[in-house]
């Protein structure tokens, strides 16, 4: 190692840190610390590896030929917040680093992968079992025609070794499954009392999941949060830094834990008061950007811009209304962009005989010329991007 002391007691001084703070983020003694800062015992690699998380860098900051040694690869990736507070969940609860745990991420990825090839396998099992007692099907597309196209999909998926699952060519006649979000789900339950999947989010059929709502450590959580929820749900959801909040406690110089949740609170607030107003911001910008768009569009093609906007005030649900499905992220999302233009048919507004079933909804002809207008709409779009406007 070529460890250079000075490095080390520049971003010290540069992060208003202390021998003391150094030495309980790394477990060592202000003795051991002083004789780092001193250049007289560079620290091991994985005493580097605590040092550089403790001060928010990297290890090569103090040593410039760290990646460099044996045959170690050198990996940076930017994560979530999500991912930071678990990976920091991880230091507080079992001491390791984030090296260690990136070094063992393929093992954990190859088994829960392999778990979720075998999903439609083990579906397929407790069919027949349950065929054989005399019980209803267990099968998730036992009971509806969408569920049946799902699984078949699901099954091509596990055979093609697509470990997230295949999405459905059309999500209105098949409901596939994320395998990975299910496997994980799955191998949770047989560990409930130490890690939950009550917050998270499950992704799409195809789309490789994040950790975001993913509960690593239910009873630190417990600890950190006081048992509320709505905290839980922020460190795992990340919108609040745990690293940030952990250092405000270290600072206080408070040695009760029970003070903790004030802490986050406090930086919760703060968090979605700056959230807030930068939703705020966006939504006046794509407002501004959903008027030019539709002066265009009417310009272009007056009489479809008027039947267009008829069919949305006869038709369709009020502004800001959305499906269940969808959930409080893509809500948010386009509540933020109203320059997609999120209009639903509302069912109950429809002429009897009309009504837009699952099956029936391309067929009715108010469906129908909504969608073809929405289209329509949609392709000009992309030329009124390419213009600039």
């Amino acid at each position: 190692m070529a460890f250079k002391a000075e490095l080390l007691r520049k971003k010290l001084k540069e992060e208003g840190r202390t021998r003391k703070f150094l030495a309980e983020a790394t477990h060592k003694r202000e003795r051991t610390v002083s004789r780092w800062l001193n250049g007289q015992n560079p620290p091991k690699s994985k005493d580097l590896e605590l040092i550089a998380m403790a001060l928010r860098c990297r290890p090569q900051d103090f040593d410039p030929s760290y990646a460099d040694e044996g045959l170690g690869v050198a990996m940076y990736a930017r994560v979530s917040v999500a991912s930071h507070n678990a990976y920091e969940m991880m230091r507080l609860r079992y001491g390791v680093t984030q090296k260690s745990i990136i070094e063992l991420a393929p093992v954990l990825f190859s088994i829960v992968a392999s778990y979720a090839l075998k999903v439609p396998e083990d579906d397929m099992a407790l069919y027949h079992q349950a065929i054989r007692r005399g019980l209803s099907s267990p099968l998730p597309g036992a009971h509806s025609y969408e569920g049946a196209n799902g699984f078949a999909i699901d099954q091509r998926a596990s055979e093609n070794a697509a470990c997230f699952g295949l999405p459905a060519a059309d999500p209105m006649d098949a409901q596939p499954r994320n395998l990975f979000c299910e496997a994980l789900s799955r191998l949770c339950l047989e560990i409930s009392d130490h890690v939950s999947t009550e917050f998270f989010h499950v992704a799409e059929p195809g789309d490789a999941p994040s950790v975001l709502g993913f509960v690593p450590d239910i009873k630190l959580l417990a600890a950190l949060t006081g048992g509320d929820t709505e905290l839980t749900k922020a460190l795992v959801e990340g919108r609040v830094r745990l690293s940030k909040c952990w250092e405000d406690h270290q600072k206080s110089g408070s040695s009760s834990i029970d003070e903790f949740p004030g802490i986050l609170r406090r930086e919760l607030a703060r968090a979605n008061d700056h959230h807030q107003t930068q939703l705020a911001m966006k939504r006046e910008d794509s407002l501004a950007k959903l008027q030019t768009w539709r002066a265009y569009y009417e310009e272009l093609h007056p009489e479809l811009a008027r039947e267009y906007d008829q069919l949305v005030a006869d038709y369709c649900h009020e502004d800001g209304w959305f499906p269940d499905y969808y959930g409080e992220e893509l809500n948010e999302l386009f509540l933020t962009n109203p320059y997609k233009e999120p209009r639903f048919i509302n069912d109950d507004m429809l002429p009897d005989g009309q009504e837009a079933t699952i099956f029936s909804r391309r067929n009715s002809p108010i469906a129908k010329r909504f969608a073809e207008l929405q289209a329509h709409r949609k392709r000009l779009k992309a030329e009124f991007e390419e213009l600039g406007e």
